[in-house]
C-alpha cells in the first residue's frame, strides 16, 4: 500500500473532506486536499498526528471503517532519540529529534539516500561534552522503521475491513 497524506486536522465542509496540513490555530490559513466524500468512490485518509494515526476509508459521505494507533510523531521522535542515544552515544532531545525527522526523516529505508544528511549537537554520553554529528538518512530511516510499520498495519487492517467495492477505489 503507498500512501502519502501528513496531516494534523480533518474537517468536513461542502460536500468535500478537506485535510488541512496545519494545527488547529492556523487551519484557515493552510492548503487543503480536497476529496468527494458523497461519491460512491472510497477515499482512504491517514492522520498522522503527534500522539496518534487515525486510519479511515470514506464513502458516500460517512466513515466505512476506521482505526486509531498509538503510533505517531511522537513516537517517531523517541526512536530517533533512542537510535541516536545508542548508535553514537550522543543526547539529544525533543526538539532536535522533531527537526531531524522534519529535515531528512524518510519512512522507506532504500529511498533514504537521496535524503541527504544533517549535522545535529548534543551532548556526549562518555565526558558530558557537547558535540557535533552528521546523521545520515539512512540512520532515521532505520530509526522510524518499527512506527512505520505499525502505521502500515493499521492502514492494511482497515483496507482490509473495508468493502471491496471501497477498498478497489482506494
Amino acid at each position: 500500500v503507498n500512501f502519502t497524506v501528513f496531516a494534523d486536522d480533518i474537517a468536513q465542509s461542502n460536500g468535500s473532506l478537506a485535510i488541512n496540513t496545519g494545527t488547529s490555530a492556523s487551519a484557515e490559513m493552510t492548503s487543503a486536499m480536497l476529496f468527494p466524500v458523497h461519491a460512491p468512490t472510497g477515499n482512504m485518509v491517514v492522520d498522522i498526528g503527534g500522539g496518534t494515526t487515525d486510519v479511515a476509508t470514506i464513502s458516500l459521505g460517512g466513515i466505512v471503517t476506521s482505526r486509531s494507533s498509538t503510533a505517531g510523531g511522537n513516537r517517531m521522535d523517541e526512536a530517533i532519540i533512542q537510535f541516536i542515544r545508542k548508535k553514537y552515544g550522543l543526547l539529544i532531545g525533543e526538539r532536535t529529534a522533531e527537526n531531524i525527522k522534519i529535515t531528512i526523516g524518510c519512512a522507506d529505508i532504500e529511498k533514504a539516500t537521496s535524503y541527504g544528511s544533517m549535522e545535529i549537537r548534543g551532548r556526549d554520553m562518555v565526558n558530558g561534552l557537547p558535540k557535533t554529528l552528521e546523521i545520515h538518512a539512512e540512520d532515521i530511516a532505520v530509526a522510524i522503521n518499527d512506527v512505520v510499520e505499525n502505521i502500515i498495519l493499521s492502514v492494511r487492517e482497515v483496507l482490509e475491513e473495508t468493502p471491496p467495492e471501497i477498498s478497489a477505489d482506494v
